[in-house]
């Protein structure tokens, strides 16, 4: 284990060594009042911190216990927090494509 100066564990060793993990900037989304509960939503959100912002489709499902955010183009799955109202999402580097191919045919029956 790797420890800083004040004696607490942080991470192995090899954990550096492996497959490192990176994330795009939070995006806000929209209020969360906005989002209907068990009902799917299709939203279009351009990229941010790119020159061109392209904008690609999203499927937003709210249950009661959070956010679930599909990309709809490209695959995977964003993160998703609420701070002040407002659904915030960011997309990590890499993702499980699996579980979400798993949940897009779910949604599309």
């Amino acid at each position: 284990m790797v420890a800083n100066e004040r004696g607490k564990k942080l991470t192995s060793k090899k954990a550096f060594q492996g497959l490192q993990v990176y994330h795009t900037l939070w995006q806000t989304i929209g209020p969360v009042h906005d989002f209907p509960i068990d009902e799917p939503r299709l939203l279009l959100v351009g990229e941010k911190g790119t020159k061109k912002t392209r904008q690609h489709p999203i499927y937003v499902l709210r249950s009661r216990k959070g956010f679930r955010v599909f990309d709809m183009e490209r695959g995977g799955e964003y993160e998703s927090e609420v701070w002040r109202g407002q659904v915030m999402i960011r997309r990590r580097f890499p993702d499980d494509r699996r579980t979400t191919v798993r949940h897009l045919q779910v949604l599309s029956n």
